[in-house]
């Protein structure tokens, strides 16, 4: 059977979610994957670590992003979360990306940005997350900008996060009380009009050209 679903850069399936599901620890191949489902990391022991705990079908494949040895056109669905800031020459993993996915295939990316300069700052500061240096900084419109020439960008969304709440959930000290704080600064963004300004986190739904 081959593979429809990729998700470019599993690590080690504990990914969390972005937005008003933030708490959920629960990776996305958890209810995403199966047997027409892959995943790729380029870290070997991330990968021996997923293999262990994602028993639903989903294969796992040590591999480049920038480099993928899939045929063109293989996927009908690509998902993304949070690495292509770790990827020095994140624009080669893109245009890769629009190569494995098919004509009209969905792209869901999940990013963190650097919109909220403040944000932005302790970014640069701390060059890393979980171990992971970070190795590329954009904006939103940055990151349109580079996926327009292959996807038609459906929808966005933008989510601020205080920096406080991103290290207490490295800590998984991040609770009830981190979410509403944030989903209510949020809202005075939204009232204020200035949510894409002061957004750390976006999600995008794209369309392969």
């Amino acid at each position: 059977m081959l593979p429809k679903i990729l998700d470019f850069g599993c690590g080690n399936g504990s990914h969390d979610e972005i937005g008003e599901n933030r708490l959920s620890l629960i990776h996305w191949l958890e209810h995403n994957g199966g047997q027409e489902a892959v995943g790729i990391d380029v870290n070997p022991s991330s990968i021996e670590q997923i293999r262990t705990s994602i028993n639903n079908g989903t294969c796992f494949y040590v591999m480049d992003g920038c480099r993928m040895s899939f045929p063109d056109g293989t996927f009908q669905m690509v998902h993304e979360h949070g690495v292509f800031h770790h990827i020095k020459y994140y624009r080669e993993a893109i245009k890769e990306v629009a190569r494995v996915l098919r004509p009209g295939g969905l792209f869901l990316v999940k990013e963190t940005v650097s919109n909220d300069r403040v944000y932005h700052l302790a970014r640069v500061l701390t060059q890393s997350w979980r171990s992971d240096h970070i190795q590329s900084f954009f904006t939103t419109e940055d990151l349109k900008e580079d996926l327009q020439p292959y996807f038609e960008i459906e929808d966005m969304q933008y989510y601020w996060r205080f920096a406080l709440s991103d290290m207490l959930l490295e800590l998984r000290l991040d609770g009830p009380l981190s979410l509403k704080f944030n989903l209510w600064i949020n809202q005075i963004w939204v009232t204020l009009g200035i949510k894409k300004q002061m957004c750390c986190h976006c999600v995008i739904k794209a369309r392969r050209i």
